[in-house]
């Protein structure tokens, strides 16, 4: 007679792929049959048998021990059992004994975090991975994808004995996703024993809200919050009157200026168009610019402005000749005559530079401080004064020539 007393491992909790000795220890008696058989096997993930040793049960009767090694499959759960059986032919146990060896495999335990979850536009950030793998997991790979990009694949070596992983994978993100929430997806993946290579083994979600921008209407620069960007015009341009745009050193001068300037209003419309409403005044007169065109009488041409009017004269035809008030430009003297005589009349012009003066106590102060070295007795042969309107057209083309019409080549 043949009786297993126990089976041991040699190993508490051994990895898979981790060789160890399983020792049975049986009970012989005086009248055994020599030809009584022992087998040692594990059950696979299927549930059947796998056998790993068959042979003849010898000793003397009394106690005696069985060791064999065996190499802990790859392909296995969380545990193994090992079976050692007696028997006498095939299909007549005499006596069996299990043995269940918990096995160190593990889920995988990953975390994923972000350097910055609310970064800027054209900044990077960085996806850090760390945490262990399973002892039986090979090629193991983290793959990202946000959906707006192409995805990223970064290779990861466990610790061959921890099973300790960690990477870091660059994000870059552009200007075109700013002020969006962008969800990143990152992807473990390994060739596992169990359900085959490039098997996904776990996910990670994580969301970047992207800061949306604001940007300086005087300078373009741009910052995230509106405190900074408060703080920016204060210091390099002042306090900005939202109305008009005008810019003042202190807040106090500003309250002041929108007091005075920007009384409470409801709403504002063009009076050229009725477009509106427009909440500010300075937004109104903005709009009412789409309105102004200026013409070139030369060949037509029209611009939105007179410096741009001004500069396709002296560029396409060559001469301009230029209002000394309003900078109106002309292709002729007497073009810039003829204007003169109708826009500015009742204007007291300096014959000696050319300049416009409203009034003659104007020009007088003008003459003193521009051309002290003229004899106010000799004044009037310079024609220092000339009424637009009151002299004529023979007077205003004497001072235009002495200098109240410039002429600009290029």
């Amino acid at each position: 007679m043949v009786s297993i007393k126990k089976i041991t491992c040699s190993v508490a909790t051994p990895k898979p792929g981790q060789t160890v000795t399983i020792t049975v220890e049986y009970e012989t008696g005086y009248w055994w049959s020599e030809n009584t058989q022992s087998t040692l096997s594990y059950t696979n993930l299927d549930g059947n048998p796998v056998e790993f040793f068959r042979g003849d049960v010898s000793g003397n009767p009394g106690t005696n021990t069985l060791s064999k090694q065996l190499t802990i499959p790859f392909k296995v759960g969380e545990s193994l059992t090992v079976t050692a059986r007696v028997s006498k032919g095939p299909n007549s146990d005499i006596d069996y004994e299990t043995i269940t060896i918990p096995l160190a495999v593990r889920q995988p335990s990953v975390t994923a975090t972000a350097s910055d979850y609310t970064p800027r536009p054209d900044t990077q950030v960085t996806i850090a991975l760390s945490g262990v793998v399973d002892y039986r997991h090979t090629n193991v790979k983290a793959v990202l994808g946000t959906g707006l990009v192409a995805p990223t694949t970064k290779a990861l070596t466990p610790n061959a004995n921890s099973g300790a992983v960690a990477a870091s994978i660059p994000l870059q993100v552009d200007s075109s996703m700013e002020g969006s929430s962008i969800p990143v997806t990152i992807s473990l993946t390994a060739d596992d024993p169990v359900m085959g290579p490039d098997a996904l083994v776990a996910t990670f979600n994580l969301t970047l809200d992207v800061v949306r921008m604001l940007v300086c209407e005087y300078c373009s620069q741009r910052f995230e919050t509106e405190g900074d960007l408060a703080a920016h015009k204060a210091s390099k341009h002042g306090y900005a009157c939202t109305y008009c745009g005008q810019t003042f050193a202190t807040s106090g001068q500003l309250a002041a200026h929108i007091s005075g300037a920007h009384p409470p209003t409801k709403e504002y419309y063009c009076d050229i168009c009725g477009a509106g409403p427009f909440s500010t005044p300075y937004a109104m007169q903005q709009h009412r610019l789409e309105h102004e065109t200026f013409t070139c009488e030369q060949c037509g041409a029209t611009f939105t402005t007179q410096a741009k009017l001004n500069g396709h004269i002296q560029t396409a035809h060559g001469e301009a000749f230029v209002c000394p008030t309003c900078q109106a430009s002309f292709t002729t003297q007497a073009a810039l005559t003829t204007h003169v005589n109708a826009a500015h009349s009742n204007q007291y012009i300096c014959a000696k530079c050319g300049l416009p003066f409203a009034s003659r106590g104007a020009l007088d102060e003008h003459m003193a401080s521009a051309h002290p070295d003229t004899p106010a007795t000799d004044w009037t042969k310079y024609l220092p004064y000339v009424a637009v309107g009151v002299v004529g057209i023979a007077g205003l083309a004497v001072a235009l020539k002495m200098g109240g019409g410039r002429s600009v080549r290029s």
